[in-house]
């Protein structure tokens, strides 16, 4: 068993940070511990290897962040969260510290603070630190969780070039561009998205949205009026000068599910 536990006397200053480092490889645990030492308002209350040894010293000391691989023995990083999100009385972040970066779409279903890639670069590793402590310790602090904890309520999509979180609500509609798809939102942007239109449509199942079409889906609480000769769909508050279409035979099972 690899575990080193730090007994550490309760500290008077308020903005100290109580971490974790849960890392199999000793080479990058002493990296990173090396580096968080040399942040002032970190305390790392103690290291393990594996998910077991993890989950005890979670127990034991409540740290406020945990640093915590993916690729651990027996149990990944991934079983860790699913074992303690059953204990609503466990709060914490978690910052992910991986060389898997194919499993970055994954990690974001459990809604980290953010995501290093191995070797962890110094700088970086700052910048997510001063990021943290600003969100943590910044004015308005209440505020700011309740913000930052809406990302659960929220749905992420593989952007050309990163992740996107949108509030369904904030959807209009969503138009398929070949093997991407393009969403418009309320406030008159549009973001590309590097999935199919079928993909979107499993992503949005449990919200209020109806394939109108083999092309387009629609947020149906937006529907103010359907133009059955050419199959435009009105929205309320449109900020585009292009509309959704429904197909001709896909009209009558809409309006079933509006209600007339």
């Amino acid at each position: 068993m690899n575990l080193t536990d730090k007994n550490n006397n309760i500290m008077t200053d308020k903005k100290l940070i109580r971490a974790l480092i849960v890392e199999d490889m000793p080479m990058a645990r002493e990296n990173l511990r090396l580096q968080l030492q040399m942040i002032d308002n970190i305390d790392i209350i103690g290291e393990a290897s594996n998910v077991d040894d993890a989950r005890e010293l979670i127990f034991k000391h409540r740290p406020q962040l945990v640093f915590l691989d993916i690729g651990l023995p027996d149990k990944n990083g991934f079983q860790l969260l699913d074992e303690l999100k059953e204990l609503p009385e466990i709060k914490l972040d978690v910052i992910f510290v991986t060389s898997h970066r194919e499993l970055a779409a994954k990690s974001f279903d459990y809604y980290p603070f953010n995501f290093l890639n191995k070797p962890v670069d110094r700088q970086k590793l700052k910048e997510v630190l001063d990021k943290y402590t600003n969100y943590k310790f910044g004015a308005n602090f209440e505020q700011r969780v309740e913000e930052f904890h809406k990302v659960k309520n929220r749905i992420h999509f593989k952007g050309e070039d990163g992740f996107i979180w949108l509030n369904p609500e904030d959807i209009l509609w969503c138009k398929a561009d070949r093997n991407y798809t393009e969403i418009y939102l309320a406030n008159g942007e549009k973001e590309i998205i590097a999935e199919n239109i079928s993909s979107i449509e499993k992503l949005l199942a449990e919200n209020q949205f109806f394939k109108t079409h083999r092309s387009f889906i629609v947020n149906i609480s937006k529907i103010n009026k359907i133009v059955k000769r050419n199959g435009k769909i009105i929205l309320y508050d449109n900020p585009f000068n292009t509309n959704p279409l429904v197909a001709i035979n896909n009209i009558n099972a809409l309006v079933e599910i509006m209600g007339e």
